[in-house]
């Protein structure tokens, strides 16, 4: 049994999957440390996302507090689990609203925008939510063709979210990082 003082992680087989190391070492402020276990959360998680659910805290804390290599990994894995357990990811939306507004790479926003995407089929609220917060004072909506409009935050005058306002709102968010 691998403890915090172990090797690092390596590969995504069952036998690699230990979720309390995985957990202790995502908890590690070294990307030495937590990299390698996001890694092994990665291949895990293509065949079995719901056995990482567990991880999507504390990779949700590495979205701010690692290196572009790693979050781009980060990314990966939540976008992979929001795709099958929209609900589990959904507590991360904040964050990873937050994260993307630092303009990441275009990989690792890409990635994230997919899982506010998936969030967004099952929770558009929720996302539409995170997504006004960026600017209170602001609140983009679409009209009945699909033409976004920029319109004063009043509670009374706002439609209700739905899916599709919600990603318009995420795509907005990528066409100002990377001006498409």
């Amino acid at each position: 049994m691998q403890g915090e003082d172990a090797a690092p992680i390596e590969g995504g087989s069952d036998s690699d999957f230990q979720l309390g190391a995985i957990l202790a070492r995502l908890g590690d402020p070294e990307p030495d440390v937590h990299g390698p276990a996001v890694e092994t959360i990665r291949a895990t998680v293509e065949e079995d996302p719901g056995r990482c659910l567990p991880t999507v805290p504390k990779l949700r804390s590495l979205l701010g507090d690692s290196e572009p290599a790693v979050h781009e990994r980060v990314a990966t894995c939540l976008e992979a689990m929001a795709a099958g357990y929209p609900d589990d990811v959904a507590p991360s939306v904040p964050a990873i609203v937050d994260f993307l507004a630092q303009q990441p790479p275009r990989a690792t926003a890409e990635a994230l925008v997919d899982c506010l995407e998936s969030v967004a089929e099952e929770r558009p609220d929720h996302v539409a939510g995170a997504l006004e917060d960026l600017d209170p004072h602001r609140a983009v909506t679409g009209d009945a063709r699909g033409t976004q409009t920029d319109k004063p935050a009043d509670p009374d005058e706002l439609p209700e979210p739905t899916a599709a306002t919600t990603i318009e709102v995420g795509d907005r968010l990528l066409e100002v990082r990377y001006g498409d």
